[in-house]
């Protein structure tokens, strides 16, 4: 925020998994538009029937031991993925950010393109 003093149309580019930024993008929302570009891979947003897999937190380092074949465990990890993803996009919403949603396993063009067609008819 202190790098660009006028107000400027700026991209922030991340898949968002992270927690605790809410407060720093609703400042910078105030002092910018912002528009948040949310990348999602598939293979994320459900665990793969593999049995027993270690999963180590990249971030924090902490592992954890899980069974994929449990699939009421599995289902509850997409159901919180997706869950995660509609509050984030409320978030975004109430605050004023748009938001531009890409998939790794789709086109990355189409979806902003969709996005500038979009905020044109706006304004």
């Amino acid at each position: 925020m202190r790098v660009q003093k006028r107000k400027t149309t700026a991209f922030l580019i991340s898949d968002f998994q992270d927690d605790g930024y809410e407060t720093t993008l609703k400042q910078a929302k105030q002092k910018h538009d912002l528009v948040a570009i949310s990348i999602t891979d598939p293979r994320e947003e459900t665990l793969p029937d593999v049995g027993l897999i270690q999963l180590e937190d990249a971030e924090s380092g902490e592992t954890l031991l899980v069974d994929t074949h449990d699939k009421e465990m599995t289902g509850e990890y997409a159901k919180q993925f997706q869950e995660k993803r509609q509050k984030r996009k409320t978030y975004f919403s109430t605050i004023g950010i748009d938001t531009i949603e890409i998939h790794t396993n789709r086109s990355l063009t189409d979806p902003i393109i969709r996005y500038f067609k979009m905020r044109e008819k706006k304004h």
